[in-house]
């Protein structure tokens, strides 16, 4: 089961490092608000992170006998790139420290944009798949809740990187941090360019 968690906590915080929707918006809001609840909502999100790779390693097989499932999830990522990305656009920027903000908002605020990351049930199931075939992972029901909780971890683990290393270039990105609702929507709407070119 240690080896479940290892394989897990390995493949979600390499997943995770690219610049991305979870850890964009994480970053953004150490350099708006605070690192608190910048953690707040990483542990939210992490959390169904977990969730979604359970699901995915749970029903691999269903997955890939629907295929249209994936093309699915490939279609709906678009529009949900497309709003996000005006979202940020028209959002009024507040570098100000948020001292009496709730933690509950942003635990939810986590949940919320996570769910909205569908692209991390194929990846789920792509790499379940893949290690199952090597042996390294196990399809059984306590293996992969261990490979889930390593995956909650390493979304969590990859996440505080994200906003350590926002917290320590704060000063230097004084400058940008007062635009970077509008470079985060700049972002998005890239996000939606690629997958765009993917599902044509």
């Amino acid at each position: 089961m240690i080896a479940h968690f290892l394989v897990g906590f390995g493949l979600s915080y390499i997943g995770s490092l690219p610049i991305g929707m979870i850890n964009v918006t994480a970053a953004n809001i150490a350099l708006q608000k605070s690192t608190r609840l910048a953690i707040v909502f990483s542990v939210g999100a992490a959390l169904v992170e977990l969730v979604q790779g359970l699901v995915a390693l749970q029903f691999t097989d269903y997955f890939f006998d629907n295929a249209w499932i994936e093309q699915t999830i490939n279609y709906a990522a678009l529009p949900i790139f497309v709003l996000i990305a005006f979202y940020y656009l028209f959002s009024k920027t507040d570098v100000k420290p948020s001292k009496n903000a709730s933690n509950k908002s942003y635990f939810f605020k986590g949940v919320a944009v996570s769910s909205l990351n569908l692209l991390a049930i194929p990846y789920w199931i792509v790499n379940g798949t893949y290690w199952e075939s090597v042996g390294w992972v196990k399809m059984e029901t306590w293996s992969l809740v261990s490979m889930s909780i390593g995956i909650g971890f390493g979304t969590l683990a990859l996440l505080l990187c994200y906003i350590f290393a926002a917290n320590r270039f704060k000063e230097k990105f004084k400058s940008f941090a007062k635009h970077s609702n509008k470079v985060v929507a700049v972002f998005f709407f890239g996000l939606a360019i690629f997958q765009l070119t993917r599902i044509l």
